[in-house]
């Protein structure tokens, strides 16, 4: 008797005044129909489709934008929230969170910032989005971390390779030696963790910037899956100083005589990409945005 009860009011209710309260979603010229409609989008995966539609927010783009660099928003807050109890990292932060990192990574995390970055202080989504950018930016810092260490760009560290038995992976090793050598510009063959010969000054094709080539060797011979042997770029400044290049695991060819194949440099409005002031940049923008989405009076300990 009482699901008749019920069945007869909702009757009524969708028929009351002649009108149906469902109305806007038949209606699929209606703004509210063309809302849902994006909802259902975001929330199928389906990015391209919010990205385009007339009426999605800035909040709505930002998360499609998010989603195609191959991010979800909850997974990444679940995730950071276990980082407390991870007893590995690395496991954590270039495994598990960020997935497979190339240039198309890139340019979707920041057009996510542009988004999320677009909503205006007087907007009731502000602090949503400023949270929202603070976890962009995270994620942009570890994604440029985990591009220029992942040399065969299959978004898996080669964390079991560790020829030179210093307890650290060699590609993380060679990093660090390309970055040592940036730091004190001498250049001298030598590096924690490794060796290296260097190339003078060579041109990439189809690239603008001026870049010096690192060949790093951990140890004097591969064993099994791992390699021995991992190529750097660094680019030159306007002040002759080298600094590490923003890479991927795509080759380009220099114009050498004969040519050699060195990971492809990311440049942005033709020029090289720094490595460590692009991961810098992140950190600094996530730090303030997360301090805007705070509410007065909260700790800055969250």
């Amino acid at each position: 008797m009482r699901y008749l009860i019920v069945m007869v009011l909702m009757l009524l209710l969708l028929n009351s005044c002649g009108d149906n309260v469902l109305k806007f979603i038949a209606d699929k010229s209606s703004k509210e129909a063309c809302q849902y409609e994006v909802s259902k989008n975001l929330d199928s995966g389906k990015y391209d489709a919010v990205i385009n539609s007339s009426c999605a927010s800035s909040m709505d783009k930002g998360a499609a934008y998010f989603g195609k660099a191959g991010f979800d928003i909850k997974d990444v807050i679940n995730r950071l929230s276990e980082a407390q109890n991870e007893s590995e990292p690395v496991n954590l932060y270039m495994k598990a969170l960020v997935p497979r990192v190339d240039e198309s990574t890139l340019g979707y995390l920041d057009n996510a910032s542009n988004e999320y970055g677009s909503v205006p202080e007087d907007s009731p989504s502000y602090q949503d989005a400023q949270f929202y950018l603070s976890l962009v930016e995270a994620m942009k810092g570890l994604s440029l971390m985990k591009i220029i260490i992942d040399s065969d760009g299959d978004g898996q560290l080669l964390t079991q390779c560790d020829l030179n038995n210093n307890g650290v992976p060699d590609d993380v090793d060679a990093t660090a030696c390309a970055l040592e050598e940036t730091d004190n510009q001498d250049f001298d063959d030598n590096c924690t963790g490794g060796t290296y010969t260097k190339t003078e000054d060579i041109s990439i094709q189809g690239k603008s910037g001026t870049y010096k080539g690192l060949v790093i060797k951990v140890a004097l011979s591969s064993q099994l899956s791992c390699s021995y042997e991992y190529k750097k770029l660094l680019y030159k400044d306007s002040s002759g100083n080298y600094w590490v290049a923003t890479t991927t695991a795509e080759l380009c060819t220099d114009n050498q005589n004969p040519p050699q194949q060195w990971p492809c440099p990311i440049e942005q409005n033709g020029e090289p990409l720094d490595l460590v002031r692009a991961i810098d940049q992140s950190l600094q923008e996530m730090i303030k945005s997360m301090d805007n989405a705070l509410p007065p009076g909260v700790s800055e300990d969250v």
